[in-house]
């Protein structure tokens, strides 16, 4: 297809030590932290919300490798169990005297507050409905990134640059290098479109999924996910449903990621609508549909250094290690008629993500954070739950300021110090 060149009128918004581009739980932790550290700092945020696939996605089960982590995570639901904003992922949801238990699920609502407030006390300056759509390159340094909005265009620079689109947006415009997909035939993890409904009849918090399925297919529904999930929710009256799939989405193609959303929007009233034919669930009602189509597997940028499945087989440990991962390898079924118990085969060690896994080998002035970070299919199908990734970004912002303040670059900077620093705010490393 023919590219046609465009000529923008676009608002300079100055210059930043460190911009962000992404606005999810890594992102938002890198920003946080550079600020805290005394960075100025610009977040950029696609949504109308901080919180990314939290918030905008609805992936509100944060229970996920929640263990041993310290710092933000911490911090978040310290905020998120104070408010009532939580609520445990299985069994009751009160205690013996009615009170309310905390837990690892989490309120989209109260996480959103929660971002915006850590980033609002540390002085990040908040760009939402924005999107870097361009970059002006100076040899491998970013020189400047061009900034679609709601307003128009906007220009911005910096001297550090992150990247925790998800997608590898940023970097892929800088010209790094990046890979999507199962090595053996290239389909990548599929996206899911969870939605919230009310009335369901479940005793408990969850239940196990293949009975759920199995429910569900006893209406005549036809879906891809054998293997549904609802959780329910802080507020005790609605529930978290994941029960759609959508195949081969590509996250790089806006067409793509359009069609996925809107054939998601109209299988959720589907699968509202078999909840209905069961007994158990015949009052319920579909409630809201998540802003946001959750993608697994975005691009995988190559960085210095590439986690692979080998590490996790053997709990590699590295010296720059900022984060201990013990998650399990959670590939979903990559086809409509594949294996949906595809990585069961893998025993995972606890393994260190390494700091210089977070450094493109393609850029020189730019930071890699959240689930983009170099890897191969299997290992990013275990590092990329939500605690994880909220530690990474914490690391990042500790080593994004750092590199500003010292002249440095991330290639050059010394990972070891970011390890100390998560150890120092009580990550179990």
């Amino acid at each position: 297809m023919e590219q046609k060149n465009f000529t923008v009128s676009a608002r300079d918004l100055g210059e930043y030590d460190v911009l962000v581009a992404g606005g999810g739980v890594a992102g938002t932790a890198a920003a946080a932290t550079a600020a805290r550290q005394g960075a100025k700092v610009l977040l950029v945020e696609g949504c109308g919300c901080l919180g990314g696939a939290l918030t905008a996605g609805l992936v509100l089960n944060m229970s996920l490798d929640r263990e041993g982590k310290g710092g933000l995570v911490e911090e978040f639901f310290r905020f998120m169990d104070e408010h009532g904003f939580s609520c445990p992922r299985r069994g009751g949801l009160t205690d013996g005297d009615g009170r309310p238990l905390p837990g690892g699920v989490v309120s989209p609502d109260g996480a959103k507050v929660c971002l915006e407030r850590l980033c609002g006390e540390a002085g990040v300056e908040v760009l939402l409905h924005s999107h870097a759509i361009g970059v002006e390159m100076d040899g491998r340094r970013i020189g400047g990134v061009l900034i679609g909005t709601e307003c128009g265009a906007a220009t911005a620079r910096a001297k550090l640059y992150v990247d925790a689109t998800g997608n590898g947006t940023l970097s892929l415009l800088a010209g790094c290098r990046g890979e999507i997909g199962h090595p053996d035939d290239g389909h990548p993890q599929p996206a899911t479109l969870g939605f919230m409904m009310s009335g369901l009849g479940f005793a408990e918090s969850t239940v196990k999924k293949s009975v759920y399925g199995e429910a569900l297919a006893s209406t005549g529904l036809a879906i891809g996910n054998r293997l549904p999930c609802a959780l329910r929710l802080p507020d005790r009256r609605n529930s978290l449903v994941w029960a759609n799939y959508e195949y081969d989405v590509d996250p790089g193609d806006i067409r793509s990621l359009s069609r996925a959303a809107l054939h998601a929007h109209q299988e959720a009233l589907e699968i509202a609508e078999a909840h209905r034919r069961l007994p158990e669930h015949r009052d319920s009602r579909l409630g809201t549909l998540a802003e946001h189509i959750g993608i697994r597997e975005g691009a995988r940028i190559a960085g210095l250094y590439r986690l692979t499945v080998d590490d996790l087989l053997n709990g590699s440990r590295f010296a720059d290690g900022v984060c201990l991962v013990n998650f399990v390898v959670d590939v979903h079924k990559t086809t409509e008629h594949g294996d949906p118990h595809t990585a069961r085969r893998y025993r995972v060690q606890p393994y260190h993500i390494p700091y210089r896994a977070l450094v493109p080998a393609d850029a020189d002035n730019l930071l890699l954070c959240g689930r983009l970070l170099s890897g191969d299919f299997f290992a990013h199908a275990s590092y990329r739950v939500i605690c994880n990734m909220m530690a990474v970004g914490e690391s990042v912002g500790f080593a994004a300021h750092a590199v500003v303040s010292e002249g440095t670059t991330p290639a050059i900077f010394d990972g070891s110090r970011a390890r100390a620093f998560m150890e120092k705010r009580g990550y179990r490393l």
